[in-house]
């Protein structure tokens, strides 16, 4: 792991061709929309308008999250077994893009009939429906992704194609919440908007959010072909292959180091709209959903600009040295809000964001 790994030396036919990538790369952006849909908007429609306690919604994603970190091995288990003429992952990615986007739609389209209690249940059922499409989605698809080509460096170049065509597509979703006051039909500096405003606008964003995820999803099933893989040898059963997955201590650093940067960032984005909302402007949804938007847009940028950089840099000084730069960077962000996230310059969260969107 200390040694950077040597530069590729494949001939430029053996490569995978642009458009191949690209394809493939679609689907990032319909994982893109999926999940951070449900993260943008899920405190502005369950804790603002319907009344459903932080706590409460917590504990409702927690839920499906926990039973995901046991379905996902399932799943990438029963694909790396799979035989079909259309390969191991394609079918997967195609039958599983049609409920992924039919649920996300359904999250956004509660009735306030339900009492409070009635929809943190519905929210919690909704959620564990949608991540478990969700995991027969991206497990399959991101194993695809790292088939498509045998060069080393290319596989990186594979990677870097899907953020950027995730990113630049995603450009819209900070805008998501300010969507959904338009659609609602709320008036610019309105600090008591109704809680149908809400829920009418955010039907209409879920319906464009669900036919995106859908056809962008579907795309690398029907343009991307497999390379022919050879079987193992000795077919392992699920648990010997996670006794061998955990013996494998490479990938547990790794999945160490991915741990904390999810958990760090999470944390930050699980208080983030409600903290723009109460604390940097006193309430008003518009002038919130408004800075949310353009922050998030700089992230996106400096996303943009990061993923080239970052992808050169790691194909000179390797993965691993690389991602040292990069996780120093997003840190550095994230200790800046300290300065940056305050009532008398809300707009300064904005330099935040850049270099944060840069380092992850």
């Amino acid at each position: 792991m200390s040694t950077p790994a040597p530069v590729s030396t494949a001939p430029a036919e053996s490569r995978l061709p642009l458009r191949a990538k690209l394809a493939w790369a679609l689907g990032s952006l319909g994982d893109n929309y999926s999940m951070n849909t449900l993260n943008m908007l899920k405190d502005a429609v369950y804790t603002v308008a319907l009344g459903v306690s932080a706590e409460k919604l917590g504990w409702a994603l927690f839920f499906p999250r926990f039973i995901d970190a046991f379905v996902d091995p399932m799943v990438g288990y029963w694909s790396d077994n799979s035989k079909s003429r259309h390969g191991r992952r394609r079918p997967f990615i195609f039958l599983s893009a049609v409920p992924l986007a039919l649920l996300g739609f359904l999250i956004w389209v509660p009735s306030r009939s339900l009492g409070v209690d009635g929809l943190f249940w519905y929210f919690l059922v909704t959620t564990f429906l949608f991540y478990g499409a969700y995991s027969f989605f991206i497990v399959p698809y991101r194993a695809l992704g790292l088939e498509l080509t045998t060069d080393y460096n290319d596989r990186t170049r594979v990677q870097a194609w899907g953020m950027i065509v995730g990113l630049l597509g995603g450009l819209g979703i900070p805008w998501l919440y300010k969507l959904t006051l338009v659609f609602g039909g709320a008036h610019p500096g309105d600090t008591n908007i109704s809680p149908d405003v809400i829920l009418d606008g955010v039907r209409w964003v879920g319906l464009g959010t669900a036919v995106l995820v859908l056809f962008s999803c579907i795309a690398p099933a029907i343009f991307c072909r497999e390379n022919a893989v050879v079987a193992p040898a000795q077919k392992l059963s699920l648990v010997g292959a996670i006794r061998e997955t955990a013996r494998n201590r490479p990938f547990l650093h790794m999945l160490a180091m991915n741990l904390f940067a999810i958990l760090a960032t999470l944390a930050v984005g699980a208080v983030g709209l409600i903290l723009t909302i109460n604390y940097l402007y006193n309430g008003d949804q518009g002038a919130a959903a408004t800075l949310n938007g353009w922050a998030g847009m700089v992230l996106m940028a400096g996303a943009f600009i990061g993923v080239p950089i970052n992808t050169w840099i790691s194909t000179r000084i390797g993965k691993r040295h690389a991602a040292f730069v990069c996780l120093g960077t997003a840190a550095a962000a994230f200790a800046s809000m300290i300065w940056t996230m305050h009532p008398s310059h809300p707009n300064g969260m904005i330099a935040s964001s850049f270099l944060l969107g840069f380092g992850l």
